[in-house]
């Protein structure tokens, strides 16, 4: 892993390992190891050893803390791919309304084909380089998990954007965790109809977006929704598989402002666009995202740059 490492880029293999083998003598020079004298000071500590293959937690007190663990338990290096799309273009989509439980429009069943279509094709893709590397006799990565798994929401028109999907090869499940922010009493509505008729909300949430709540039972904010999404984040890392995940704006947003690293104030910002689908890769030395755009008329998805 160490030789894939930006440090060794292009450098000789053996000169690389000599090179790492002289850290390691440097690291073994500073580092302390926690031992029982510690333990009777009382400190907290937790160990991890061989990225989760074993844990050692002690004295582990408190909230926050007790969530470290429970997420470093949870933290895996398994090669896999996270896809995330939004659903393709509903009904409500083509007037404006916001929330709802609109199906697809004729345009965004299309996109659905072409999605299922596009994941078979990278599956496809990712067998064949790994058997030209096994008959060329290259170090091959490690084997990825054959399944695939694919969530969605629990709304209309994320199901309908898999319905391409043939459960008996992809473990497909629907979480009520990746519905999409509920606007209160503004669902249905069009953001010019809640100008008109709540401008103070209006321009409270032009303000600030990231705390702003919708009014009305059960309205959430962005807060409120990342509040929900955690127990989600910590099985999307436990996932050892490839795993695809269709949702909504502002549950993407979230999802990749988590995995790309973003300010959490410029997550609210971000453009995630219908018919646009990202591959994060995580990686032992940073995250590797690329973003596709769906072209209505060759039906298949174009790379485009991506922008943070």
């Amino acid at each position: 892993m160490k030789l894939s490492s930006p440090d060794y880029k292009g450098m000789d293999e053996k000169q690389a390992r000599d090179d790492f083998k002289k850290r390691l003598e440097n690291y073994e020079r500073a580092y302390q190891t926690l031992g029982e004298e510690d333990e009777e000071d009382g400190i907290q500590y937790c160990k991890l050893i061989n990225v989760g293959k074993k844990v050692i937690a002690y004295n582990i007190q408190g909230y926050l803390a007790g969530q470290c663990i429970f997420y470093l338990m949870n933290f895996n290096l398994s090669p896999r791919c996270i896809w995330l799309t939004r659903h393709g273009e509903s009904t409500d989509n083509l007037i404006g309304k916001i929330g709802g439980d609109a199906p697809l429009s004729g345009r965004g069943k299309k996109y659905g084909d072409c999605l299922s279509r596009f994941i078979q094709h990278q599956r496809q893709e990712n067998e064949k380089s790994r058997r030209v590397e096994a008959e060329a006799g290259m170090a091959i990565s490690p084997l990825r998990e054959r399944t695939v798994a694919v969530w969605t929401s629990m709304l209309t028109r994320t199901k309908e954007t898999v319905e391409g999907f043939d459960p008996k090869e992809y473990d497909i499940k629907h979480i009520r965790f990746l519905n999409e922010i509920y606007a209160g009493i503004c669902e249905g509505l069009s953001y010019s109809q809640i100008e008109n008729e709540y401008p103070e909300e209006f321009e409270a949430r032009r303000v600030n977006k990231l705390f702003y709540r919708y009014p009305g039972m059960g309205g959430e904010s962005y807060l409120d929704v990342i509040q929900r999404l955690n127990p989600l984040i910590i099985e999307m890392e436990r996932m050892t598989s490839d795993l695809l995940i269709v949702t909504h704006r502002v549950v993407l947003r979230i999802l990749l402002g988590y995995l790309m690293d973003i300010d959490r104030s410029k997550m609210p910002e971000m453009d995630v666009h219908l018919h646009t689908l990202y591959c994060v890769e995580p990686k032992p030395h940073g995250t590797v995202v690329k973003k596709y755009r769906w072209d209505e008329e060759l039906d298949w998805f174009v790379e485009e740059p991506v922008d943070k």
